[in-house]
C-alpha cells in the first residue's frame, strides 16, 4: 500500500498531475539507540512519534478550519505536554519546510497545463527558494506543509514562511511570529497570490 498525490483542475475535474509519494526511513532513534524502522512520506524526516519527540510538533485535524466547516483537513500543532512556557518563542524557527528540491523548469513541467485560467504555474505545495529552485512538498511532505492559512476564519497567523539564504543551498523555514504554546495550532499566511492563482484541488490517496 502506497500513498499517491493527485492534483485535479477545479474547472474541469481533469487529473493534472498524479504520482506516488516518495518513501523515506524515519531518522529518529528508538529508546535502545537503534534507528527507527518506520517508513514515512507524510511527515518527513520523522514518523509521527518522533515528530512529537524530536520536533515538538503534532499533526491532527485542524480545529481552525473545522470552525468554518472544513472538516478532515490536517493541521500542525505545538506539542510539549506538561510545558507551561512557550514551545516556540517569537522569532524562533519552528521547523524547516522540507520536501523535494526541484528546479523551476521541472516545476513548470509538473504543474503547467494548457488553457490555464491564470496562465501561471500551479504548485500548491511548492515554496520558492530563489530564482531557480523551489521546495515542493507534494511527493515528500515535511510537517511544515500542514501549517494552514487561517484566511476567512477571523484568526490571525502566528507563524510565517521565510527563506534562509545563508547556507550554500537556501532553506525554507516556518518561523514563529508570536509565542506558541502546547496545543496551539500553527497558522501562516499563504499570501493573496496563492488563492488568486489556485486552480487545483489536491488529495492524497492510498493504493
Amino acid at each position: 500500500m502506497r500513498y499517491w498525490f493527485v492534483a485535479t483542475r477545479k474547472d474541469t475535474g481533469k487529473v493534472q498531475f498524479k504520482a506516488p509519494m516518495r518513501t523515506k526511513r524515519c531518522r529518529g532513534r528508538a529508546s535502545g539507540g537503534h534507528r527507527c524502522r518506520r517508513k514515512i512520506s507524510l511527515s518527513y524526516p520523522y514518523c509521527w512519534q518522533h515528530t512529537k519527540s524530536e520536533e515538538h510538533l503534532e499533526v491532527k485535524e485542524s480545529k481552525v478550519l473545522a470552525s468554518i466547516g472544513i472538516r478532515g483537513q490536517k493541521g500542525l500543532y505545538a506539542y510539549a505536554p506538561g510545558s507551561t512556557g512557550p514551545v516556540f518563542r517569537k522569532g524562533e524557527g519552528i521547523v524547516r519546510y522540507r520536501g523535494e528540491r526541484i528546479n523551476d523548469r521541472d516545476l513548470e513541467r509538473r504543474y503547467q497545463y494548457k488553457d490555464s485560467p491564470h496562465g501561471a504555474v500551479m504548485s500548491p505545495y511548492a515554496m520558492e527558494l530563489d530564482r531557480d529552485w523551489s521546495i515542493d512538498a507534494a511527493l515528500l511532505r515535511g510537517v511544515a506543509a500542514y501549517a494552514n492559512s487561517p484566511r476567512g476564519t477571523g484568526v490571525r497567523p502566528n507563524a510565517q514562511l521565510d527563506v534562509d539564504e545563508t547556507p550554500r543551498k537556501p532553506q525554507a523555514w516556518l518561523i514563529a511570529t508570536k509565542n506558541i504554546y502546547h496545543g496551539q495550532e500553527i497558522l501562516t499566511n499563504y499570501g493573496r497570490e496563492y488563492f488568486k492563482l489556485s486552480a487545483l484541488d489536491t488529495k492524497v490517496v492510498q493504493r
